[in-house]
């Protein structure tokens, strides 16, 4: 980092935070999925994300996301006031997360 680099303040929202401490039963670690949130999108939020969210009639369109420990954040960034605002937490093993952020249509499980 140099010292012109500017960082970041992540903030995350209640229901984001919520969602990735009822994580723990997926054997996700939230602590760990928190610090590196806090220091991946406090240096570059742009560069760690893998996409903007794009899914016909979805709450977080035109949102940010990453995925960090098999959780996926959806996030936004405010260049005006240098904060990053995690909106949602998902957890990225599930046939819905397939689709929404890779575009995977679910399996057809009916013969």
């Amino acid at each position: 980092m140099t010292d012109k680099e500017e960082l970041y303040e992540v903030r995350w929202g209640q229901a984001a935070q919520i969602r990735l401490a009822e994580m723990e039963s997926y054997k996700v670690n939230p602590k760990l999925v928190f610090v590196k949130s806090n220091h991946l999108l406090g240096r570059s939020p742009r560069i760690v994300a893998y996409d903007v969210v794009d899914f016909e009639n979805f709450k977080y369109n035109g949102c940010y996301w990453t995925l960090l420990n098999n959780v996926i954040l959806v996030y936004s960034i405010s260049e005006r006031n240098k904060k990053v605002y995690v909106l949602a937490s998902f957890f990225a093993n599930t046939a819905w997360a397939h689709q929404i952020f890779w575009g995977i249509e679910p399996e057809d499980w009916e013969e």
